[in-house]
């Protein structure tokens, strides 16, 4: 590769990712897990901590498909492992510290980001890149 590619190729990167750059995302989602697993010392009500754990979870999920890269010919998006491995280490965080209500919490957010990958998935069948 010549000199030439390279640096176009380091040029159109910040582009690329905008705000969410994968290592800023990663950065967010260990920040996430850590608040996850400090839930439990914050001494809230069952209500108020499952509301929060609910909202740390639905956080690393949000920040994994905001790295997520679809494409019409895969059932899953495409995304770093280094982010989704924060939200799939999440749910054994979340059914270790708060058992039932961490485990229907995530499957909740898990739900909800379901939904969110079908409505992503039919804007792309509506909207096909066209060729250049």
């Amino acid at each position: 590769m010549h000199t030439r590619n390279v640096n176009t190729a380091a040029q159109a990167s910040p582009e690329r990712w905008g705000k969410n750059r994968p290592d800023d995302v990663v950065t967010q989602q260990r920040a996430l897990f850590t608040q996850l697993a400090g839930v439990w010392n914050l001494q809230l009500t069952l209500e108020a901590e499952a509301q929060e754990v609910c909202r740390l979870l639905r956080a690393l999920a949000d920040n994994a498909f905001s790295v997520a890269v679809m494409e019409d010919s895969r059932i899953h998006p495409l995304t770093a492992r280094q982010v989704i491995q924060y939200w799939l280490d999440a749910k054994k965080l979340a059914v270790h510290l708060y058992a039932g209500m961490g485990a229907g919490a995530w499957e909740c957010v898990r739900n909800k980001l379901e939904e969110d990958i079908a409505f992503a998935r039919e804007l792309l069948q509506l909207n096909p890149a066209e060729d250049a």
